[in-house]
């Protein structure tokens, strides 16, 4: 007090002149130090909250990949599929079917019997592989089967010829689009893969995913995904929801083409001005609001999708309210109160910022993935629940002991030197690795380890971020089952066949060993279909599939090539070609024999036989066409023979 009124009598006591001097020099001093210190925390929060955006934008866009990646690949594996491909040859751009109308397109195609098994197969991917619909368009656009045939809102019969993902796919590109549901009325992401054979564009393959499923979207994180046509499409705030950002290319479509894609015309404009700092270039005000809002993009190339989170920067706000209050301090108190003030002032920001940090590294800790932390000799020094929960270690087992607790026997110990290299080397590592739960049980992870290095740059801990990766594993293996498996008898199909053959050929030079190939065709079995049912006729295939498999050794080969013809590959055979004659004869008959005893067919007794034509060859005998080709001809011979019968194929 004593030093105030001092300092006030210096300021007054002079003349006026160097009083104003002394006033105005102070107030400067002042204005110019408070505009530094609030400049300076504005700038480290504009900083410090552009980071954690940064960061969590990478976050989701990465969810958001992790879930629609499986889901993209779908529509190219079922494009090559052998059915689709005999389905839609059926169809073309000129088809008087695309005269009809899409009830009596739905009518017909509901009914037809090839088609209705393609929308069986359908039905059973979608519901494997995690899909909403699946669905096949012919080349003029018209929807010719569906995973959903059977509900009211199927899709055959509607035409999707003005579809961005359809044309793209008609230009021989893999498409995706966003689109309210024509049928549905349900907004999606369609991504869709073109069908081609012989250079001509038989349609395409398209899978549909609702966009409510795509992300669990989490209350604190304020973000929003709009389409090409700069229309939000997905938000936390359901408010936002198609609404059209500044300028979007939305604004060129004719109101036609709007209805068309998102069965609305008008779309209100979402307001977003800049904020006005130059030195916070990402600062932005939206309509209806003063506070400013940190926004932050990014651009998913593959889904034709744009990323947008938005984080609240009311403290910019505020920090212009207490840089004027603070400056009446500082010009009233004086230098000793304005230097008392400042000090804690910044230290209670220091203080709330040092706790904001904590919060946040604590939020992040106990996120979905396992973390533990370890020292330089890999003893784990702090873990979180996530880890308890993937691990089955608890906190109290795991804390104390060394990360090589969790280690497989599934890496050498070249591989985990390999690793801790890295690491120090670079800083980090990550990668695919076996671990070992604590019941025992072995399970596929994603890890990765950061090193935390000290001022000097050592590192001081270790950081272990650890994901089970078991469902993304078990969704790749369904995705091969059906590229190279037939999904009714399990048995490979056409395409692994001739990859197999191709292989035993080859191997036939080096060995000298023949190798045999067996055309199985089931007579009348288009009498079976037409009289107990499709569905029987699945059952009998089925156990057909599992006497030829009883039939043949470990090493051989049962195919299903297609309807109710198989192949049998038989490896190994005598170099001999008498020899190898015989053994192909023995295991013919051996199969008509197992294939003429009675089928228990549900409650049905059914017999059945097969015609069987079969080629000996080795590594000089043709081509795996030209093996084909011997098979069938012999299998053909067989047929003319009176069926139930077994021909060899001979040259004359």
């Amino acid at each position: 007090m004593t030093l105030f009124k001092r300092t006030f009598r210096m300021a007054f006591g002079h003349s006026g002149k160097w009083t104003g001097l002394l006033v105005f020099a102070w107030l400067a001093t002042a204005w110019l130090s408070t505009e530094y210190y609030f400049s300076h925390l504005a700038t480290t929060l504009y900083e410090r909250e552009l980071k954690i955006v940064q960061q969590r934008t990478l976050a989701v866009g990465s969810n958001i990949n992790r879930d629609l990646k499986g889901l993209k690949g779908i529509p190219l594996v079922l494009s090559r599929q052998d059915t689709v491909v005999a389905a839609l040859r059926r169809f073309s751009a000129t088809t008087p079917s695309s005269a009809r109308s899409a009830q009596q397109r739905k009518q017909r195609w509901t009914s037809d019997a090839q088609l209705g098994a393609l929308n069986h197969s359908l039905d059973i991917a979608a519901t494997n592989l995690l899909a909403d619909v699946l669905f096949i368009l012919d080349a003029a656009g018209n929807c010719i089967a569906a995973s959903n045939a059977g509900t009211s809102q199927s899709f055959i019969g509607a035409n999707y010829i003005d579809r961005d993902y359809f044309l793209q796919a008609r230009a021989g590109q893999r498409g995706r689009q966003y689109a309210v549901g024509r049928t549905s009325r349900i907004p999606g992401l369609y991504y869709s893969a073109p069908v081609i054979e012989n250079g001509h564009f038989l349609g395409s393959v398209v899978v549909k995913r609702d966009i409510k499923k795509i992300i669990s979207w989490s209350s604190s994180v304020n973000a929003f995904l709009s389409d090409t046509n700069g229309v939000i499409v997905l938000a936390s705030d359901p408010h936002l929801e198609f609404r059209a950002l500044p300028g979007a290319a939305i604004a060129q479509l004719s109101s036609q083409k709007k209805m068309m894609q998102y069965e609305r015309s008008r779309f209100d404009t979402l307001d977003i001005v800049p904020w006005g700092a130059r030195q916070f270039p990402l600062a932005v005000r939206f309509a209806g609001g003063d506070a400013p809002v940190l926004l932050i993009s990014k651009v998913l190339t593959e889904d034709a999708l744009v990323l947008h989170l938005a984080r609240p920067l009311a403290e910019l706000s505020r920090f212009k309210n207490e840089r004027n209050l603070i400056f009446l301090l500082l010009a009233i108190g004086g230098s000793i109160l304005i230097i008392a003030v400042s000090a804690s002032l910044f230290y209670v920001r220091q203080l709330r910022k040092t706790k904001a940090d904590l919060h946040v590294a604590a939020t992040a800790f106990e996120s979905q993935e396992a973390m533990m932390v370890a020292d330089m000799d890999g003893v784990i020094l702090k873990v979180n629940r996530a880890f308890t929960t993937i691990t089955g270690y608890s906190a109290g087992q795991a804390i104390g002991k060394k990360t090589g607790m969790l280690r497989s026997d599934q890496h050498d110990r070249a591989f985990y030197i390999a690793m801790r290299e890295a690491i120090l080397r670079g800083g980090a590592w990550e990668g695919e690795l076996m671990s070992r739960r604590q019941n025992g049980d072995i399970f596929p992870g994603w890890l990765t380890v950061t090193g935390v290095h000290s001022d000097d740059g050592k590192t001081q801990r270790f950081i272990f971020i650890l994901s089970d990766i078991t469902d993304r594993k078990a969704r790749e293996e369904e995705i091969r089952q059906l590229a190279f498996y037939d999904p009714l008898t399990r048995l490979p199909n056409r395409r692994l066949l001739i990859n197999r053959l191709d292989h035993a050929v080859t191997m036939s030079i080096r060995s000298k060993h023949h190798g045999g190939l067996l055309f199985i065709d089931l007579d009348n079995f288009k009498t079976v279909n037409d009289t107990l049912g499709h569905g029987t006729g699945d059952l009998l295939l089925q156990q057909v599939a599992e006497r030829l498999s009883g039939c043949v050794r470990a090493g051989d080969t049962v195919a299903r090539q297609g309807g109710d013809e198989f192949v049998i590959l038989l490896k190994d055979l005598s170099g001999m070609p008498q020899e190898a004659v015989m053994q192909t004869e023995v295991i013919g008959k051996k199969i008509l024999e197992a294939l003429n005893r009675p089928y228990l067919l549900a409650e049905h007794v059914c017999h059945n036989s097969a015609s069987i034509g079969a080629t000996v060859f080795n590594g000089e005998s043709g081509s795996t066409d030209e093996q084909l080709k011997r098979a069938d001809q012999a299998m053909y011979r067989a047929k003319v023979a009176g069926r139930n019968t077994f021909r060899l194929f001979e040259a004359a």
